[in-house]
């Protein structure tokens, strides 16, 4: 699930609670508690790689608290996007029921030199947000359609229902930076054994599919206490599980290599004129599964619509200028309805 997170550039969710085909026990057994204390399964270690190249770590350490438990998360990446370099930085820390409901999450991300912190406290089925950035400070309330999981506490919570290959789960997933509920849907691919570096384990696969994004399936493998031991998603983002040492001996990749804008950029044909010279763009889309994107803002104020395969952007209106328009170039309409037309 941090893979898809990748997918809109690193995302910690909150997945709700499930609407099942199979109704979960009304609480988590205790065998299942103490399995999940027992040595070596508090805490997990894993390798961050897109396309082999490692870009940094991710780690999760959970602790048993009198009625729950406490979870910590930390991740650090190097990434280039757009020729920049970005050191990215996030902490989580949370405090989860003892059936792994969420309760209080605070969200920490520093970027080069932006930094973003989000509080959160649930109150039934509300989330009460305080949202720091750029010294300012701003509350916001999110309304759920059922009780929130974090990341971490969900997958434990699925490995403790020992699901049946072909069940599936529909559930909400909650993301602080977007700041929106997205509709999430599992399906169990069944128990398998993995090989991890050099390792093999006995594994839990699910299928997981994001709502504005059915065009693409993320696969994730954990173990009988819901520990991951492996994530991958369809641009080529990948969790490995590794040892600490491990990681800290082997670097992330260079600023040279991978820049993430261009392996996931939709590139045109054509040179697009800068954007202080139009008004408008219009552009046919080939080859695209618009399943997978979102093109359409639901604002009714927005400046992008689309139709078909025809994707339109604005100018805003409320501020561009007469001088604007008269330098803008402008296709005569034969020309545009030739330029868009299904071949």
């Amino acid at each position: 699930m941090f893979c898809g997170g990748m997918l809109y550039l690193l995302y910690l969710h909150n997945s709700g609670e499930m609407d099942l085909i199979q109704k979960p026990a009304s609480r988590v057994n205790q065998k299942f508690q103490n399995d999940l204390l027992a040595e070596g399964a508090t805490e997990e270690w894993l390798s961050i790689y897109l396309h082999g190249k490692k870009l940094g770590y991710l780690h999760n350490k959970r602790d048993k608290l009198s009625k729950g438990f406490r979870i910590t998360q930390t991740a650090k990446l190097d990434l280039t996007i757009f020729k920049t370099r970005q050191k990215i930085r996030i902490n989580a820390f949370c405090i989860l029921s003892d059936k792994f409901h969420l309760k209080s999450f605070s969200f920490y991300l520093k970027a080069n030199e932006t930094d973003f912190q989000i509080l959160g406290v649930v109150k039934e089925l509300k989330i009460l947000l305080t949202i720091k950035t750029g010294g300012e400070v701003s509350r916001r309330q999110i309304l759920l359609k059922r009780k929130p999981f974090f990341d971490v506490g969900f997958k434990a919570f699925l490995a403790s229902l020992k699901p049946a290959a072909g069940t599936k789960f529909r559930t909400s997933i909650f993301d602080p930076l977007l700041m929106k509920n997205r509709e999430i849907i599992y399906q169990i691919i069944g128990n398998e054994p993995i090989k991890v570096g050099g390792k093999l384990y006995k594994a839990l696969h699910f299928s997981q599919k994001i709502e504005g994004m059915e065009g693409m399936t993320l696969h994730g493998w954990i173990d009988k206490t819901g520990r991951t031991i492996k994530e991958d998603s369809p641009i080529g983002f990948m969790l490995m599980r590794e040892s600490p040492e491990k990681i800290f001996a082997s670097p992330s990749a260079g600023e040279e290599d991978l820049d993430l804008a261009h392996i996931t950029a939709i590139k045109p044909d054509k040179p697009i004129p800068p954007p202080e010279s139009l008004i408008k763009l219009v552009i046919k889309l080939k080859n695209i599964d618009s399943r997978v994107f979102n093109f359409v803002d639901p604002d009714p104020f927005s400046r992008q619509s689309k139709c078909g395969n025809q994707l339109t952007i604005e100018q805003d209106t409320r501020w561009a200028s007469n001088y604007l328009s008269q330098i803008s170039p402008k296709l005569p309409k034969s020309e545009q309805q030739r330029y868009l037309a299904d071949e």
